[in-house]
């Protein structure tokens, strides 16, 4: 059939059927615009507005896409937008970090869409989060940015996902007994077992059963390293940050973040927070270059001058 021919057929059908024709048509239009959406953007989205003006999208609500600036008001560009470009996705993936592990003695990949796994040996699983908490010491001055920006993003409380929960699996193992000796080749497997990832409906479920947490992150700091951690038994481990919150300065075992502190005058050059975690900065004209132990500097305290910090130790609550 021409063109023209299957044109005229069309032409000739009742108005009643063109009109439902056109009516589905509209319809599909719209639920596909919806899906593109949907697709193309999700929360947490960083976007350049023609090359020039940051945004990031705030939620997406069927055809409706909402997008925010750095201070977490309603984005309006200086003029209209011509084209919008994704410099950094609210599903980013973390190369090289794993969600959890299973060793058995037979090939566990047979059991990822069945979520069955015989003759398991060892296992773990990772929680991961992207809601975190504002730094409490960095950052946070009077009148800063940190403390002015409503945008979770930009500030870092969300879109950054972190491990935050680890847990171990609890069972008994078989185990059998050949001319009184363990069979060690095969004994060891766990007697049942239950991933506590499964896959269902095309997307990852949760299930603790037989899982026990081993350790919890409480606190990082604003590069997203951890500062506190504590163990199923309670039990706090803590390590403070120098040199602009990049290399490690101390490490405690058995105590909170806020019960550990840590100054060797070395770094005071590479500070820009407003308030640090424990320092002498303060009386940095204080330093010494001329005389130190195991570093290159010391405090001076002269004879009827003391030196003192005050510390708040109650817990971070950021506003």
């Amino acid at each position: 059939m021409s063109k023209e021919n299957y044109l005229f057929k069309i032409k000739e059908l009742p108005e009643t059927i063109k009109q439902f024709g056109g009516l589905t048509l509209l319809m599909i239009i719209v639920i596909l615009s919806f899906a593109i959406l949907n697709n193309i953007f999700v929360e947490g989205d960083e976007l350049v507005a023609d090359n020039k003006d940051l945004a990031w999208v705030k939620s997406v609500n069927g055809n409706t896409v909402t997008f925010m600036n750095e201070m977490g008001n309603p984005f309006k560009p200086a003029g209209s937008v011509i084209s919008m470009t994704i410099v950094r996705s609210g599903r980013r993936n973390l190369i090289g970090v794993s969600m959890g592990g299973i060793t058995s003695l037979e090939n566990p990949l047979t059991g990822l869409q069945s979520n069955k796994f015989n003759k398991v040996i060892n296992t773990s699983a990772q929680v991961f989060k992207d809601q975190w908490k504002t730094y409490c010491e960095c950052f946070a001055a009077e009148g800063s940015f940190m403390k002015k920006s409503q945008n979770q993003f930009a500030i870092g409380n969300k879109g950054h996902w972190r491990a935050y929960k680890s847990y171990a699996y609890l069972i008994d193992r078989q185990h059998s007994w050949k001319n009184n000796n363990t069979d060690i080749r095969r004994d060891g497997v766990y007697t049942a077992f239950n991933p506590y990832w499964k896959w269902y409906g095309n997307k990852w479920v949760t299930d603790n059963t037989n899982w026990t947490w081993t350790s919890e992150i409480t606190e990082i700091n604003p590069y997203g390293a951890e500062l506190e951690n504590v163990d199923a038994l309670g039990r706090f481990s803590s390590a403070t940050y120098g040199y602009n919150n990049t290399i490690p300065t101390s490490v405690a075992a058995n105590a909170k973040y806020r019960e550990i502190a840590f100054d060797g005058f070395e770094d005071y050059d590479f500070q820009n927070c407003a308030t640090d975690h424990f320092s002498y900065k303060a009386d940095s004209l204080s330093v010494s270059k001329t005389m130190s132990h195991t570093g290159k500097k010391s405090l001076s305290v002269g004879a009827g001058t003391p030196k003192s910090v005050t510390r708040n130790l109650n817990d971070c609550i950021p506003e």
